[in-house]
């Protein structure tokens, strides 16, 4: 017997699935889990869903091909990677780029602006690290929060400036007295056991 052929699901239609209610209901999903705010640089006006790739169009997953952008940043990104060049046939998403899908450039990591901004009752959210690609970066110039790159580095916190005033005002503490430990007494020396001898007398006794 022949091998069964798989069955192959048709993809919609990018502009038909845009305005349908599927994607209506997926693009909620999306603003709950991964917050109604840029991942880029913050901003909460104009926010747009985007796909870093067209393989999954129609059965996406939120944390793994869609990335919550505002419209000017989404607009840098497409000027220099326009929509047809992202991944249509993406074979696995180990070490790619977040918002373009490709792994042939350095990548950087990004902690996401959304994870500062949960709630306790949006408890669907994770923490969330963007892996962008230099020419990513390059198109997103002046966007990306520096202060949220990821170094390999890790740095010791800094030290807050109330604790430093603190610091300065305080005077220096005194040094303790260093204790001299006392020299125990060597135990008496053990000299060997006094015999006493008892003698009979040799008088008799009338």
């Amino acid at each position: 017997m022949g091998k069964k052929k798989k069955k192959v699901i048709p993809k919609p239609n990018y502009g038909a699935y845009i305005n349908s209610s599927a994607w209506l209901k997926k693009r909620i999903q999306a603003y709950w889990c991964l917050g109604k705010v840029c991942e880029l640089c913050g901003s909460n006006k104009k926010i747009q869903v985007h796909h870093n790739n067209y393989s999954a169009l129609g059965s996406e997953k939120i944390f793994r091909d869609l990335v919550i952008l505002c419209e000017s940043c989404h607009k840098a990104f497409h000027k220099a990677i326009p929509s047809q060049e992202l991944g249509k046939k993406c074979v696995g998403y180990t070490k790619k780029c977040s918002l373009c899908m490709t792994n042939t450039h350095k990548q950087t990591k990004y902690l996401s602006c959304s994870t500062s901004r949960r709630t306790k009752e949006q408890k669907e959210r994770k923490k969330r690290t963007l892996r962008v690609c230099r020419v990513c970066v390059e198109s997103l110039t002046g966007r990306l929060l520096s202060e949220n790159k990821i170094s390999n580095i890790k740095q010791k916190p800094p030290q807050s400036a109330k604790k430093k005033e603190k610091a300065k005002l305080l005077p220096p503490k005194a040094s303790k007295p260093t204790k001299v430990k006392k020299l125990k007494k060597p135990p008496p020396p053990v000299g060997s056991p006094e015999v006493v001898v008892l003698r009979r007398s040799s008088r008799k006794t009338t």
